[in-house]
């Protein structure tokens, strides 16, 4: 162990050049947040926004003041919201496609319903964590109650958000929660569920406890396993296995092996997060951050899923616990199962830090499906008891023609334009679309139901706010008096004939970081404003392919007590996770739900790149069908094929399934789903999450959204992103930050510039 003892005097506000207060490493105690929270900054975003009612900032005096938004996915709508809510009135907002939202894509299913069809396929992000204090008392899902602690005990931006708009959640159907019956295809179908009767009577229905001391060789895990008996539907003489099925009020998996990986998971996991809680909202945290940092920066996730368990105490205060322990076989089935929100093995060979900051902070906790917005009262909703009306009461009066049983959507918007005339799709309100949908068409203050970003909108030769759709950002240039323009690629843009000419003092820039070197140019900016490091940084940068299939169904067979199938369904097959998602509003038995038959990620999704979308969906439908027939616990007449819809037949007679498929990697303008990161990766990550701290001021360029921030692949990252972007844009220009009780320079947390995870470990003070 290092003799260096922690230094709580190095968290003490420092002195920069001009005299100036600057802030330390750690949020000053009042801006802290409780666990879970990101690793690399603890600093309560969420207390930030409930403490500016009328935004962040006062910059209605800045009537000059020309601001560029690039990209309109949730960094950029966030930040230009946030803007304008401000005062700002000049703000202009390009996007390269001819739609909002970026990743945050939702199809709708009214194409082949009705408008009070509610169910969605989210293309992009469909989970989303509230960040909801670990001590909190969880209410019961579906309840008033519970949709209230999602949207008021939420730590995040997104939760401010949820009960900003009143945007409804249910929580998601993840593998071995409390919300599904989970199935597990491994080899086959031939892995053998532990006896429910005999386990019954060993354990007397009480639930493994997972301690520090336990023994490897403890194989007398209890259970209350209820599977299916194997041999039950064994007149089907094809079926050879048997799909484990992991039911909603089981705390184990149903199977020995299953159980084991469960275990050390566990063990190793829980061993963290109690270091991780005891610091993480104290000024120690940053030193012992960058413990664990040192440990784990240089690994993959599969190094780590390998290594031996480390439980001596000195080490783990140092951020030193070793891995999970599992054995080769083991680490299969971590492949396949995950760690509770479905397989990981697509994430075996990314950093270990990535797994860290999801597992261990938050990420993975409370998951939530974005429903969309919906009146209460009437028929749009479930609870009718007085707590729901107390609750609902001040938050359904979104639109002044929100009336009864109507909802927001595109039967009250006929159609909508951007600032050079473009049409493009009205909004729905519905799933993940709902954010991009509120911080477009939503009120800008509580108190007035009129002003909208959108409503903003000025003609393009006018001076205001400005929307402009197929508008591609080909070259940012940084001119002698210092101002930045902006040329938008003449070929694409549809509008010839308006020159883009303004000169802006900031510019907000959230593309995909391969963008850069590719299709957007920069000149004029020194080493200093636009570093080498930087360069290096956006053209090696990693985005990973996704694709998901998904398939349209008659009704929600999970809803059937009689049907055998389970609403999630993990397999090593080339489908990996199946998801049955349905929203429980409007006319119940409208929702017919989707299924998300086939999810994956890296090399898995890119070996489905090749085939067409019709044909991908049925390959999906068939080999989910074969899975089935292949287990002797599900019923012969239970197949995907009885449920899905169908658009008629192909040219040999087979039907074709109705669904959509999307591939990330196809996608022009973003070439992937989320910027993943290697191993040794942690100092070109830094470069750009310290820009908008260190060279903004100089360069007027601020970074925002996932590709430039290390909490890769989540939506609150940028979300986050795009507040740190408006607050170091407002300190930099003189625009006043009117946040109550927040002083930028002394309470926002600072990113570390010096930090060399090759240094020795410091030793921190047991609390």
């Amino acid at each position: 162990m290092s003799d260096n003892k922690l230094n709580l005097d190095q968290n003490i506000p420092k002195k920069n050049q001009s005299n100036e207060t600057i802030s330390s490493e750690a949020a000053t105690k009042e801006w802290r947040q409780p666990y879970p929270g990101p690793a690399d900054r603890n600093f309560n975003f969420r207390k930030l926004l409930d403490n500016s009612p009328d935004g962040i900032g006062a910059a209605k005096d800045k009537e000059n003041f020309n601001v560029a938004v690039i990209g309109m996915g949730a960094a950029g709508l966030t930040a230009a919201h946030e803007l304008a809510r401000s005062g700002l009135e000049n703000i202009d907002m390009f996007e390269a496609s001819g739609r909002y939202g970026g990743r945050l894509w939702t199809k709708t299913l009214a194409d082949y319903h009705d408008a009070k069809q509610y169910t969605v396929m989210d293309f992009g992000a469909m989970r989303m964590p509230p960040f909801i204090p670990a001590q909190n008392e969880k209410y019961k899902a579906g309840t008033a109650q519970r949709q209230g602690q999602v949207w008021k005990q939420g730590n995040s931006v997104l939760a401010y958000l949820l009960e900003r708009f009143a945007i409804r959640t249910s929580e998601f159907p993840n593998p071995g929660s409390k919300h599904c019956k989970s199935g597990i295809y491994y080899h086959e179908g031939t892995f053998q569920p532990v006896d429910s009767k005999l386990e019954k009577e060993k354990s007397s229905n009480k639930k493994v406890e997972h301690k520090d001391d336990q023994d490897d060789d403890d194989d007398e895990v209890k259970t209350t396993n209820k599977n299916k008996d194997y041999a039950k539907y064994n007149d089907e003489k094809s079926a050879k296995g048997q799909m484990l099925i992991w039911n909603k009020d089981e705390d184990l998996p149903p199977n020995k092996e299953l159980q084991e990986v469960d275990k050390k998971w566990t063990v190793f996991s829980t061993r963290m997060k109690d270091y991780i809680k005891k610091y993480y909202d104290s000024e120690e945290w940053p030193e012992f951050w960058k413990n664990i940092v040192r440990n784990y920066y240089n690994k993959t996730f599969r190094q780590v899923v390998r290594m031996k368990f480390n439980d001596n105490h000195d080490d783990n205060l140092m951020g030193d616990f070793g891995g999970v322990g599992l054995s080769e076989e083991e680490a299969r089935i971590l492949f396949v199962i995950g760690c509770g929100d479905g397989g990981w093995g697509a994430f075996y060979n990314v950093s270990f830090l990535f797994v860290y900051r999801t597992l261990l902070h938050g990420y993975a906790d409370d998951h939530q499906v974005i429903e969309g917005l919906f009146q209460y009262g009437g028929k749009l909703d479930l609870e009718q008891d007085a707590v729901n009306k107390k609750l609902f009461a001040d938050k359904m009066d979104m639109d002044s023609n929100f009336k009864g049983d109507q909802r927001p959507g595109n039967h009250q918007i006929n159609h909508v334009v951007d600032s050079l005339g473009n049409k493009f799709e009205s909004p729905e309100y519905l799933g993940l679309g709902t954010f991009p949908d509120c911080l477009l068409f939503g009120r800008l203050f509580k108190d007035d139901n009129s002003t909208s970003l959108y409503d903003s909108k000025k003609p393009a030769k006018e001076d205001g706010v400005h929307l402009f759709l197929n508008s591609p950002v080909s070259k940012i240039e940084r001119l002698q008096n210092g101002k930045i323009k902006l040329e938008v690629k003449p070929d694409v843009a549809k509008h010839k004939d308006y020159a883009f000419d303004r000169e802006y003092d900031a510019v907000i820039i959230t593309v995909p970081t391969h963008q850069f070197g590719m299709e957007i140019d920069v000149a004029g900016f020194d080493n200093d404003m636009w570093p080498y490091d930087l360069q290096s940084y956006l053209s090696q940068a990693y985005w990973i392919p996704c694709a998901k299939v998904y398939v349209e169904l008659k009704a929600p067979y999970w809803e059937s007590k009689d049907c055998t199938i389970p609403q999630m369904i993990a397999s090593e097959t080339f489908t990996r996770d199946t998801y049955g998602v349905k929203v429980n509003r409007g006319e119940i038995d409208k929702q017919t739900g989707v299924l998300l038959i086939s999810y994956t990620w890296t090399r898995d999704a890119t070996k489905l790149v090749s085939y067409s979308d019709q044909e991908l969906i049925n390959m999906c439908v068939k080999e989910l069908d074969r899975m089935l027939a292949n287990c002797s616990n599900i019923r012969p007449e239970d197949r995907i094929a009885n449920y899905a819809q169908t658009t008629g037949v192909d040219s040999n007679g087979n039907p074709n399934y109705k669904g959509s498929v999307h591939h990330w990697e196809r996608q022009k303008n973003y070439k992937g789903a989320a910027r993943f990161y290697d191993q040794y990766g942690w100092n070109s990550t830094r470069v750009p999450m310290t820009y908008n701290q260190e060279k903004s001021a100089n360069s007027g360029l601020y970074f925002a959204g996932e590709g430039y921030h290390a909490d890769a692949g989540w939506v609150e990252p940028a979300f986050r992103s795009a507040i740190d972007a408006v607050l170091h844009l407002f300190n930099n220009n003189q625009i006043d930050i009117v946040t109550k009780d927040f002083e930028f320079k002394k309470d926002y947390a600072r990113y570390e510039l010096n930090f060399d995870p090759d240094s020795p470990s410091t030793e921190l003070k047991q609390r």
